[in-house]
């Protein structure tokens, strides 16, 4: 009976031995090994400004509660960014350099002076340049930028 046990667990050692071999018989090193390399479709990505591709000359800004999207855009010399406000609180498209503002009289207690859902507002850009702008009522924490090229 014994002599049975130990045959079986050799025979089951052994078969693990041959399955352990042929799977970590690979020689390539750790570093070389990477995920497959993706699809056509998983590598298109959104266009972005680059030397090949000018920017655009208009460009869309959803202003969600408590943030702009995206943040961060690129325009080209002449071009119109258009902002729509598609949260539930008041907001305003004020520049930090005073060129554009969408709502100069929006502040803390005037609340009605503000963008509200569903409102628009429009600037065209006629300058190179890095133009920062803010919230009104939120101030740094509601933030973006455009960039203009």
């Amino acid at each position: 009976m014994i002599v049975r046990a130990r045959a079986g667990l050799i025979a089951i050692l052994a078969a693990g031995a041959l399955i352990f071999a042929a799977c970590g018989g690979d020689s390539t090193p750790r570093a070389e090994l990477s995920a497959p390399a993706p699809t056509a479709s998983e590598t298109t990505a959104s266009p972005t400004p680059t030397a090949s591709q000018p920017p655009s000359s208009s460009v869309q800004v959803a202003i969600i509660d408590n943030s702009y999207d995206p943040a961060e855009i690129t325009v080209a010399v002449g071009g119109t960014v258009l902002w729509q406000h598609a949260g539930t609180a008041t907001h305003s498209v004020t520049a930090k350099d005073g060129s554009f503002d969408s709502s100069p009289q929006c502040s803390q207690t005037r609340f009605d002076q503000c963008m509200q859902t569903g409102a628009t507002f429009s600037h065209v850009f006629t300058a190179a340049g890095r133009f920062e702008y803010s919230c009104r009522i939120h101030g740094p924490l509601m933030a973006g930028v455009v960039v203009v090229a």
